[in-house]
């Protein structure tokens, strides 16, 4: 394995490949938002109505990450990864080439599937390959690559749907993705389930509720901002998401080999740094919301104004790789996690009670860090500490808790707008949504704080 003597730029270039399909994702991911009206007025048809576009791909991705992760266990996380890479590369040319609504939405369906089996099992892929002493940085090394994707995704997005056409969002993918798996297949070293385990004992019970869980508690979030809360629709689909994650976790406690192991179950601090990331994500994902309509709507700043103005809290997420990489080990996680949140909460009412560009900017830029930091050090920190053998469970575990919960963060911010009145005065709808949600972060971030302080630093902490 690498050591510290042979340098962390030395033990990461094998990485490099991972990078670049993480890279991918987030570039294809935040670019698209900026391109989909063009699409819409392309194909003939309305941004609102091109929401599968998006809803599909994340309903894909959120659904699969655990089974993919289970598979990545059995048959070896080399061939998941470099198989999800050549599906999203295929997806992403067959999205460049559609020529309907229906099979764009298809194809980014399968842009989805190709991510899921990318996401979790890279982080897994790094962990078994590197030692405890440079897998921190390497992993934030990692993050810091795939971040720059999250950073330049608007410009590339805005920029080639005016210039080249919005086709080349997706075309752009193809090369990098065909770089990824060239290198893959000769830098990655496989690794899979030292326990021996075989396909017959997966818990395909437990695979196809957790699908149908995810799956459905998607429909329902995109429901209520589709078609209401009360909706036969919105209704219908979060009850059958408390349904199957009531028989999902049912069907663990009986399983033999169960998805999510009573080992990673049993560990406090796991779950503790979970439930700090995921709050981190949430309320990004509502500043995200909230922030765009504030700026153009209400601030009257232009698409590529406001465009520009993303780019320095990007630019903070992206930096929050290599910080993470360099305090794991050093400091105590939970504390990390608390005051991230409660200095996202501070960015957030800093940009509610903006009145200049400068400010705006600097209000993001605080938050992008802080909740930044607390995505990302969730997922080095977990990969840090747990054991190799529950790398690909616990990253999969994570980023589907993240998406999923990060999609109901999405509505949450949109139907905060309403209750604001946002209907009649955007601008007092938009200040007094991120005002009370940086309020609730600086509490929730105290209150973190306060009830972890006396938690082991994170090498410790889940041994």
């Amino acid at each position: 394995m690498p050591s510290r003597a042979g340098g962390v730029g030395r033990a990461f270039w094998p990485f490099v490949p991972v990078a670049l399909a993480l890279f991918c994702i987030q570039l294809d991911f935040f670019s698209l938002g900026l391109a989909l009206p063009v699409i819409a007025k392309d194909m003939g048809s309305t941004t609102t109505n091109l929401q599968w576009v998006l809803s599909g791909y994340m309903l894909a991705l959120g659904s699969l990450m655990i089974p993919a992760s289970r598979m990545a266990d059995l048959v070896g996380r080399k061939k998941v990864l470099l198989s999800g890479v050549a599906v999203f590369a295929i997806a992403s040319l067959l999205c460049g080439l559609s020529q309907s609504a229906s099979m764009l939405v298809a194809m980014r369906v399968l842009q989805g599937v190709g991510g899921a089996m990318i996401l979790p099992v890279s982080l897994a892929l790094v962990t078994n390959a590197t030692d405890a002493a440079v897998r921190p940085r390497v992993l934030g090394m990692l993050f810091g690559i795939a971040n720059i994707g999250t950073a330049v995704g608007p410009l590339v997005g805005g920029g080639l749907a005016a210039t080249a056409g919005w086709r080349w969002v997706f075309f752009v993918n193809v090369p990098i993705a065909v770089v990824a798996f060239v290198m893959g297949a000769r830098t990655l070293k496989d690794s899979r389930d030292p326990a021996g385990h075989t396909v017959r004992e997966v818990d395909w019970i437990g695979l196809a509720l957790v699908i149908v869980a995810v799956a459905t508690l998607s429909l329902g979030i995109d429901g209520i901002s589709a078609y209401g809360l009360v909706a036969a629709v919105t209704l219908g689909g979060l009850a059958l998401a408390i349904l199957a994650t009531g028989l999902f976790v049912r069907q663990e406690r009986r399983a033999t080999w169960p998805l999510i192991s009573r080992r990673l179950g049993s560990m406090r601090s796991f779950w503790v740094l979970l439930g700090g990331g995921t709050f981190a994500n949430a309320g990004y994902a509502v500043l995200i919301v909230v922030v765009i309509i504030q700026l153009q709507q209400v601030r009257g700043y232009s698409s590529a104004v406001a465009g520009l103005v993303f780019v320095a809290p990007a630019l903070a997420t992206a930096a929050c790789g290599p910080i993470s990489g360099r305090l794991a080990g050093k400091v105590p996680a939970a504390q990390v996690m608390a005051v991230s949140i409660v200095l996202g909460g501070v960015g957030m009412v800093v940009q509610a009670m903006a009145e200049s560009l400068a400010v705006d900017i600097a209000g993001l830029t605080l938050t992008g860090l802080a909740f930044g930091m607390g995505y990302t050090f969730t997922n080095i920190a977990t990969q840090s500490v747990l054991p190799e053998s529950l790398a690909s469970e616990a990253s999969g575990v994570v980023l589907t808790t993240i998406v999923a919960l990060g999609g109901v963060a999405v509505v949450i911010g949109a139907m905060g707008l309403e209750m604001f009145g946002g209907d009649t005065n955007m601008a007092a709808a938009t200040t007094s949504m991120l005002l009370w949600t940086g309020v609730v972060a600086i509490v929730v971030g105290a209150v973190f704080g306060f009830v972890t302080r006396r938690m082991t630093p994170i090498e410790a902490s889940v041994a």
